[in-house]
């Protein structure tokens, strides 16, 4: 027996023993509901826009909230949700002219969920990379030190 026939008989005991599953049957006196044939029948984008037309005729929002809102319990209007007074105030201090970066500070501040406080983390990053060259220039002094006592000790081996 060659091994493409080996192969070939355990594919078909794979096959036979696995086998198909069982068609799903409805009762006999089962009915599809017009409603439920028509959307059927229709290709799926036509459903999508379908929903999206229907929901502007009957005066509803459709797509995502924007941010500061939520959809109301039945999901058809938009409502301010928890954040909708920092989205107020964004837009009073950019009416104000203000810059991004004052209006991103500031709002870290007020709000330091919207993002980790982004003024103290910057002045927090500065003061470690200040920490980290004084430790640095310690350390540089510290071999300089080594350095030396190991010039007298050998002068002193020397001897």
């Amino acid at each position: 027996m060659s091994v493409e026939t080996s192969v070939e008989e355990h594919r078909e005991k794979i096959a036979n023993r696995l086998g198909e599953p069982e068609r799903l049957r409805f009762p006999s006196d089962w009915t599809m509901s017009t409603s439920w044939r028509r959307a059927q029948a229709a290709p799926a984008t036509d459903k999508s826009w379908r929903a999206i037309e229907r929901r502007k005729e009957h005066g509803y929002d459709h797509g995502r909230p924007r941010f500061g809102m939520i959809y109301d319990a039945d999901g058809h209007y938009q409502v301010p949700g928890e954040e909708f007074d920092t989205v107020l105030e964004i837009f009073q201090l950019d009416n104000a002219w203000k810059s991004r970066r004052e209006i991103a500070d500031l709002d870290a501040e007020s709000y330091p969920e919207l993002g980790a406080d982004r003024r103290k983390d910057r002045n927090e990053r500065a003061d470690q990379s200040e920490q980290i060259v004084e430790v640095r220039r310690a350390l540089a002094r510290v071999d300089e030190a080594r350095d030396w006592l190991d010039q007298i000790e050998d002068e002193w081996s020397d001897q």
